[in-house]
């Protein structure tokens, strides 16, 4: 009895890890972003439009819109059903004429995670940003020290467009 009862509980602990392990995203490689992008340039430069005609529109995801009365319905599914074609999670800015981003993965709490995505810089990307050939070797150079880190790095991808990965621990 005791032999059954533990590797029931045994193989609903590891039923539940697979679970959590398949249901864990992983972050996507500059090239997964790079062709997203390539393929889909025509959807991207109609959500920088859109963005910035929607002066009030600071944030929208799937699910959540800052102000929550910054657009009309119908303009909600339209940005909602780009996001969804172009596998980004939200968009976001402070400052439409400076940049905006435009976040695919995102981790963690608001003081320890990660994130990247597409950032559009409207005008020339501020000097103090670091600019890196490859995001993902640069970023793996870095873990390798085995130390915290504050990672905030930019690959360039085309006229106003980068990437961006920021990971804090």
């Amino acid at each position: 009895m005791y032999n059954k009862r533990f590797e029931l509980v045994f193989l609903f602990l590891i039923s539940i890890i697979l679970l959590l392990l398949t249901a864990c995203e992983s972050v996507p490689t500059d090239d997964i972003l790079i062709n997203n992008f390539r393929e889909h340039k025509s959807d991207f430069k109609k959500l920088i439009t859109m963005f910035r005609q929607d002066k009030e529109l600071g944030y929208i995801s799937q699910k959540i819109i800052s102000p929550m009365d910054a657009v009309s319905e119908e303009r909600k599914k339209e940005y909602r059903d780009l996001l969804k074609e172009l596998k980004i999670k939200q968009i976001k800015s402070y400052d439409k004429n400076e940049n905006i981003a435009f976040n695919v993965y995102a981790v963690g709490l608001s003081v320890t995670g990660a994130a990247k995505g597409y950032e559009y810089w409207g005008k020339q990307i501020p000097a103090h940003l670091e600019l890196v050939r490859n995001l993902d070797e640069d970023y793996q150079k870095e873990r390798e020290k085995d130390e915290p880190l504050a990672y905030y790095k930019f690959r360039h991808i085309e006229g106003h467009w980068y990437l961006y990965y920021s990971v804090d621990d």
